[in-house]
């Protein structure tokens, strides 16, 4: 076949023998075979490359499944759906086709499979194009022979009443001859009759294969009678002779059809053995074309267990004419199976053997149908009494074939009991009682006979069917009666298999029918005898009832006379509870054994009993053991008023152990209520049965809000499907499930608990019940969050701190040198812009640094006693130019407000940069919001906040009414270089900036928000109990920086060491250089001379900047020190706040302040005791 594209899975479904073809999703034919070519009469090369529509417009009459518009089989396969196969009538067939089917329009079923490409989107859908002509003309020529023959009409042929007569007559099994004497004909005139129907019909049907049978002793029947008969009978229609008949071209496709078309394995030979015709049918049972059976031996077509008898069984037919036996036959499978072989010599009228007619019937269904019936009178003869209008119903439903059945007891007018069978439990359940006395059912049990219907629908006397009963179609109904009792109905629907019940699933009903009420008339009479009996027996088993509570119980029983209250007879259990004799008993009475009674109180008690208030008295108390022991009994007392005399009898529990069990039951119950778990138990299919007072505590569910409903309410969505059916095969397998998990509390807030549901199982180990024990871990969620959280902005911050103090040293010695050239070059020196843009980069990456080091907590702070009141309202005027005029700043100062110790100046720095982060929440303006409060944190506040401490705290609060931020967003807040503005407008520095100087200043930093409802950060810093100092604008020194003495520098790396030495000595200092501490104490120790300063690093190899100082001023008194760094530990700070009487300067510096800074510390007054 011809493709216009590569092969593909369309194309190589088309290389199938059958006829197919393909078509893409645009509506081209892409695939055409020959064989669709031929059955259509359309070649390959005006198929392919067309549109489906073009190419079968007028050859499908159902002109919906191919139209341009609205191609339903493309329709389907793009929205994923299947097809279900079509039946159509293929129009202008070809000469090829016509010629085959005889020159009808062929009948076809196209089934449809969708394609999909990789992507799994539909590619183009392949039909297979089954031709089903013949099988439908056989059909159709079958309904007319059967109409025929059972009178219910032509179907388009005509007959006359005499020619159905016979057509009945034979296919109920009558030979022609004995047709004719039925009807009052002669032979010859019958066989006119056959011949006549037999043309009139031309085609094949199931129930010709009896004509054919017949058919043979018909020719031989003519035969005889013509050679007899001088002529034709005038009166007779006209006759069409044998010789005619066996010429006939309908007769003979008739013929040839009909045993084709039977179900049984239908052979002709002749009278050696050799075969004349074989049908289909038996073909198929010897599993060789028929073609190639014609002509050889007919032991090929017998079972293998007769075939070496061949011989012998022809010699038998030829000497008795007819053979019939069962026999095992194997198939081609391996399957036994059993064979019904028939065969019989067909005869002329002068008895001469013509041919051999045999026939080879399957068994199978004949066996299966009985062992059906032995099965079945089996099933209902061992079911229980009370389940055997059940089994019958069940029974009756599977042996007819029916898809439902149900049993209507009657009683008066409506059903006692309604036993259905092949319903839905939903079914069952939605039929509501169903009164009798009218409808089908009403008219059945009337008039007490049976009804079958083809269809209950179209029956006038059908009233419906109760709300809820299953549609029906065929209809089976019989009364159950008998004895001229009608005990109700059975009726069975639907036969499976065929459009209605026959004659024999009638004659079964009948008897299933008969069976059930037999059943129902013996439970009656059962049930009045055991009444009878009972009644009469009733004294008699009271007593044995009585007695067999003596011999057997375990419990204590007591019985006692009325009137003296003795005891009359006390138990073997009682006497051995009670340590007495019978004979110590009988002197005793109830009251002698109950120290909580009294005579008169326990005569009281009784009265209740002897006047018939109540029937029985049940109480609990204690008895007293001969030995004198108690224990706790639970009494059930009762008067035999019927006895002579009248007795009392009591049965007694020892209820030690019940009182043990409730007391620990009562326990574990106030253990399990009082727990701070959460409990939960579920029923198997996860109904809630119980919850304690924790679990109403952590989800805000009560009790009753939760009993009797499933636990998907308290889902989070945090999990998924998988999640869930993963936890439900664990408990299923019986195993224990633990792990954690997020629910959802009633008011709809989140909670992380850690979980463990265990089976929980009944002493024979079946699991009956699911316990879940739960702790709510969202604390300890959240403390961990902040720790971790803690714990990486530390581990961040060494790291910032450390590059940042290389950092420093890099940016000292760029931006000094840079300083110092430009100090040199003239105002007009082409170079000296350049020299400044590298100053101011130097200037930039310095206050970058700062910011790292801030974060890092490693900045020197300056602390002074603040009034945080004072400090915002200074910053204020700033901050409203900051901020801008589309933003409202807000100031809410505390009176009285208690004073902080702090850096002055990172405090500032604070307060701006929440501002400014305040004001970039607010592009559409808003409010800022400034205030300060004095807070007492306890320990509630610090039980939810890590790494606080409970004290007394100054709160800095700045709030905005912005766009506010996400859980994901708060947690990385704080982070270094972690931002959400666009890129180039924030360095991800300021907030990490905020967090080490609060961090530093030993204060602690909250934020607050919610998506588009702002946000606030909470700055609390500790309370100090001294006065806050004054805040003076320190005036800037305009002294000289120059000077004369001698300056010991000290710096590791080389660059810094000469840039410091260079702008000293331009001040007129002499300056002695070393690159570590070791080779500042040999130049000390080399110089002879006062050294007035040491200026040294802080951190260097080796030895330390502060360790250095150390040595050189016990060697040197009255040596000054100046430490310069660009990063500090705590060698000359305490936790980054610098020691009062330290000089420090802070890299990178300028040539101005090193020269100012050292001319400050050489200036200061020695103190007194220096």
């Amino acid at each position: 076949m011809g493709l216009r594209a590569p092969p593909t899975t369309a194309s190589l479904l088309c290389g199938s023998p059958e006829p197919t073809f393909a078509v893409a999703m645009s509506g081209e034919v892409v695939g055409w075979n020959a064989a669709v070519g031929q059955l259509l009469g359309i070649p390959e090369a005006k198929a392919v490359g067309r549109k489906c529509w073009s190419v079968l417009a007028g050859r499908a009459l159902d002109g919906t499944l191919f139209c341009r518009a609205t191609c339903p089989i493309l329709q389907a396969a793009r929205a994923g759906h299947s097809s279900a196969p079509v039946e159509v009538v293929l129009g202008r067939p070809s000469r090829a086709a016509t010629a085959r089917v005889g020159g009808a329009n062929p009948h076809v079923v196209l089934h449809h499979l969708a394609l999909r490409d990789p992507e799994g989107q539909p590619s183009a859908v392949v039909h297979l194009v089954e031709d089903v002509t013949e099988r439908r003309r056989r059909e159709v020529v079958g309904e007319r022979l059967r109409a025929v023959a059972t009178g219910t009409g032509a179907l388009g042929v005509r007959l006359t009443r005499r020619e159905r007569e016979i057509l009945g007559l034979l296919v109920g099994g009558l030979t022609t001859r004995e047709a004719a004497e039925r009807l009052g004909i002669r032979p010859t005139t019958a066989r006119n009759y056959i011949q006549r129907v037999l043309a009139k019909l031309g085609a094949p049907n199931r129930l010709a294969a009896v004509m054919k049978v017949l058919w043979v002793n018909t020719l031989d029947e003519q035969r005889a009678e013509r050679e007899e008969s001088p002529g034709p009978d005038p009166d007779e229609p006209e006759a069409r002779g044998p010789a005619h008949a066996e010429g006939d071209p309908h007769l003979s496709r008739f013929l040839e059809a009909a045993a084709e078309h039977v179900d049984v394995a239908l052979s002709l030979c002749d009278m050696s053995g050799r075969i004349l015709y074989v049908n289909e049918a038996n073909a198929r049972l010897v599993g060789r074309p028929a073609r190639e059976l014609i002509g050889r031996p007919v032991n090929l077509l017998l079972p293998p267990a007769l075939r070496e008898r061949s011989k012998g069984l022809l010699a038998t037919l030829s000497r008795e004419g007819a053979i019939h036996a069962e026999l095992p036959n194997v198939r081609g499978d391996g399957a036994t199976v059993y064979v019904g072989l028939s065969a019989e010599v067909a005869r002329d009228a002068a008895g001469n053997p013509i041919c051999i007619v045999a026939t080879i019937r399957d068994l199978s269904a004949d066996l299966q149908r009985l062992e059906m019936l032995n099965a079945s009178a089996l099933s209902v003869a061992s079911a229980p009494a009370g389940e055997v209008l059940e089994a019958i119903v069940r029974v009756a439903r599977l042996l007819i074939g029916a898809r439902y059945a149900a049993l209507g007891v009657v009683r008066g007018s409506g059903l006692e009991r309604f036993i259905p069978d092949g319903m839905t439990d939903e079914q069952i359940a939605s039929i509501a009682h169903w009164p009798e006395g009218r409808g089908l059912l009403g008219a059945m049990v009337a008039e007490r006979r049976t009804i079958r219907l083809p269809d209950i629908a179209a029956d006038p006397r059908n009233s419906g069917f109760p709300a809820g009963h299953p549609p029906m179609t065929s209809f089976l109904g019989v009364p159950v009666q008998i004895e001229g009792t009608v005990y109700g109905h059975l009726y069975l629907t639907d036969k499976i298999g065929a459009p209605e019940f026959g004659f024999v699933d009638e004659r079964l009903a009948e008897l299933f029918a008969a069976h059930a009420a037999v059943a129902l008339r013996d439970a009656e009479r059962v049930a009045q005898l055991e009444s009878a009996l009972a009644d009469l027996g009733r004294a008699q088993a009271a007593r044995s009832r009585l007695a067999r509570v003596f011999d057997e119980s375990s419990d204590e029983v007591y019985v006692f006379d009325a009137a003296s209250l003795r005891f009359v007879d006390v138990n073997a259990a009682a006497r051995r509870n009670l340590g007495y004799s019978d004979e110590e008993l009988v002197a005793l009475t109830p009251v002698d054994l109950k120290p909580e009674f009294t005579p008169d109180s326990f005569a009281a008690m009784l009265e209740a009993l002897r006047r018939g208030e109540r029937d029985q008295l049940v109480f609990e108390t204690v008895h007293r053991r001969k030995n004198g022991s108690l224990y706790p009994v639970e009494v059930r007392l009762q008067l035999l008023a019927t006895e002579t005399p009248p007795v009392f009898i009591a049965l007694i529990l020892d209820v030690t152990d019940r009182r043990r069990v409730e007391a620990e039951r009562v326990r574990l119950a106030a253990a399990v209520d009082q727990i701070a778990d959460s409990i939960m138990i579920t029923a198997l299919d996860g109904e809630i049965v119980y919850v304690n007072p924790a679990f109403e505590h952590v989800t805000g569910y009560s009790r009753s809000e939760v009993i009797g409903r499933a636990p998907s309410f308290l889902k989070s969505g945090r999990h998924d499907a998988a999640f869930y059916r993963a936890m439900w095969e664990t408990l299923e397998r019986g195993e224990v499930w633990s792990g954690p998990i997020v629910n959802r509390r009633k008011d709809g807030t989140l909670y992380d608990a850690e979980v463990v549901i265990s089976p929980v199982r009944d002493a024979a180990g079946r699991i009956t019940h699911y316990v879940e024990v739960g702790r709510d871990v969202t604390h300890e969620r959240e403390l961990e969050a902040q720790l971790r959280q803690a714990q990486k902005m530390e581990a961040v911050g060494q790291l910032a701190g450390g590059i940042a103090h290389d950092f420093n040293n890099l940016i000292n010695v760029i931006s000094g040198f840079g300083q110092l050239t430009l100090a040199d070059l003239p105002d007009d020196d082409r170079h000296r812009n350049d020299l400044m843009e590298v100053v101011a980069a130097a200037d930039r990456a310095a206050k970058l640094t700062r910011q790292i080091l801030a974060f890092s907590r490693r900045q020197v702070l300056e602390p002074h006693v603040l009034d945080l009141n004072e400090v915002v309202a200074t910053i204020i005027p700033m901050l409203r130019g900051l901020v801008g005029e589309h933003v409202e700043l807000v100031t809410l100062p505390a009176p009285d407000l208690w004073a902080v110790r702090a850096d002055r100046g990172q405090i500032e720095q604070v307060i701006v940069n929440l501002a400014v982060n305040a004001r970039d929440a607010m592009p559409d303006g808003g409010k800022l919001t400034v205030e300060t409060a004095n807070v007492q944190i306890d320990a509630s506040y610090v039980h939810s906040h890590v790494e606080m401490t409970p004290g007394a705290y100054v709160l800095l609060a700045v709030s905005d009414t912005g766009i506010g931020m996400d859980e994901a967003t708060q947690v990385r807040l704080f982070e270094p270089f972690f931002t959400t503005k666009e890129h180039g407008k924030g360095t991800g520095l300021g907030l990490a900036t905020t967090y080490g100087i609060v961090k530093q200043s030993g204060g602690f930093i909250w934020v607050y928000s919610e998506l588009g409802r702002g946000s606030s950060f909470k700055v609390y810093l500790p309370r100090v109990a001294e006065t806050a100092e004054p805040f003076v604008l320190a005036a800037r020194s305009v002294t000289d920086d120059a000077g004369s003495e001698t300056l010991l520098v000290v710096e590791d790396d080389e660059a810094g060491r000469t840039y410091a030495r260079r702008v000293l000595e331009a001040r007129g200092y002499r300056v002695l250089v070393a690159g570590n501490g070791d080779k500042a104490l040999a130049a000390a120790a080399a110089h002879e001379g006062s050294i007035d300063l040491l200026v040294t690093d802080v951190i260097m190899p080796g030895m330390s900047g502060a360790t250095l100082a150390e040595r050189l001023v016990a060697s040197r008194p009255g040596l000054r020190v100046l430490f310069a760094s660009g990063y500090t530990e705590n060698t000359i700070v305490r936790h980054g706040i610098l020691e009062t009487d330290v000089a420090f300067l802070a890299k990178p510096y300028s040539p101005d302040a090193l020269a100012r800074k050292v001319r400050e510390v050489l200036d200061v007054e020695p103190d007194a005791g220096d």
